[in-house]
């Protein structure tokens, strides 16, 4: 099959030279151009790869802290910190492609609350289930506390912890996915008494935790 491919290709220029064959026909083409992956976390890299039928330029925006010489082959790996658009475009012709990537930044601190049950005389648990369709594939835990004014036995993603009373910042849980089955105990406190109208304890529980970008 090789030798009837370059005995086309040969007509083909042949024809170009000639004049036959239209100028759009006889443009070099742009024969592969990928980004991978197209979504990321901030900071994270990607690979650029090209082949062309001449030297390409390759741009992006924001742009490139160092754009690659002309060329009509190459890759390149990228660090990205916002949503990137490369371009590729043979030099001295309008021909070009376009590949993005999302970069996600999702930030923020999610509060999650649990309806509270009776484990016993003193103890109090919950539990729910985070479907992965509520979140990007791409969130993850950074840091997790106690919203309930008590401490708080969270177990997630096969870890646990003891969140502070004080609100204070546990990375016990950093890097796991939001999304899965999330079970809370916590102690009474105070004067709280099960069963007790004056001196009931609280029907939900709450903690939050700083999303991140799941690597």
């Amino acid at each position: 099959m090789a030798a009837p491919c370059r005995r086309l290709t040969q007509v083909v220029r042949a024809a170009c030279w000639a004049g036959i064959l239209a100028p759009a026909a006889c443009a070099p083409k742009i024969q592969h151009f990928t980004v991978a992956p197209q979504r990321a976390c901030a900071g994270d890299s990607v690979d650029v790869v090209w082949r062309a039928g001449s030297d390409a330029r390759l741009t992006a925006t924001p742009p490139l802290a160092e754009a690659p010489t002309p060329a009509p082959a190459g890759s390149l790996r990228v660090a990205v910190r916002d949503t990137t658009q490369f371009v590729l475009q043979i030099v001295g012709t309008q021909t070009r492609r376009e590949q993005d990537v999302a970069v996600y930044q999702p930030g923020g601190e999610k509060i999650f609350g649990l309806a509270t049950h009776r484990l016993n005389d003193s103890t109090l648990s919950g539990a729910f289930t985070s479907e992965p369709g509520q979140w990007d594939s791409l969130t993850a835990i950074g840091e997790a506390r106690s919203l309930s004014g008590r401490p708080l036995n969270v177990e997630h993603a096969g870890r646990s912890t003891t969140l502070a009373a004080d609100s204070s910042w546990s990375s016990a849980f950093h890097g796991t996915r939001a999304a899965g089955r999330w079970a809370v105990t916590a102690p009474l406190v105070g004067e709280e008494v099960m069963g007790d109208r004056l001196h009931p304890p609280p029907s939900m529980l709450r903690f939050s935790a700083k999303l991140i970008c799941a690597r």
